[in-house]
């Protein structure tokens, strides 16, 4: 089933797709949405050194870029990042280890937001 609902998405038009994507944004809050991508790449990836969340507190002077930034590591679109960014502060990323957990501080530091 999960595999005939693909094939038929890849038939779909830039704009058609465009359109089912802003729909499953609006239809699944972003917070539910970064849960599920959580939860999947922890169940795909077993790290036995799991303890920290990222939280976004303060934006910074440059939105556009943290936005992109905030899609990039969660894998959400660009309209949910966005929310995610307008309502902080925000967990960004559950339970990561202490390297990757440093590795997405920097990011983030480097423009000018605040994490935690």
């Amino acid at each position: 089933m999960v595999e005939r609902i693909f094939s038929d998405i890849l038939k779909l038009k830039l704009e058609e797709l465009c359109t089912l994507v802003k729909m499953l944004e609006d239809r699944f809050p972003s917070n539910i949405a970064a849960n599920i991508s959580q939860s999947s790449n922890t169940s795909q990836n077993t790290v036995s050194n799991i303890s920290r969340s990222i939280s976004l507190i303060e934006c910074g002077p440059n939105k556009i870029a943290v936005i992109k930034l905030i899609k990039d590591i969660t894998g959400l679109g660009l309209l949910a990042s966005k929310k995610l960014v307008d309502s902080l502060p925000q967990v960004i990323k559950d339970s990561v280890d202490d390297k990757e957990f440093s590795i997405i501080e920097s990011k983030f530091t480097s423009l000018g937001c605040k994490v935690k």
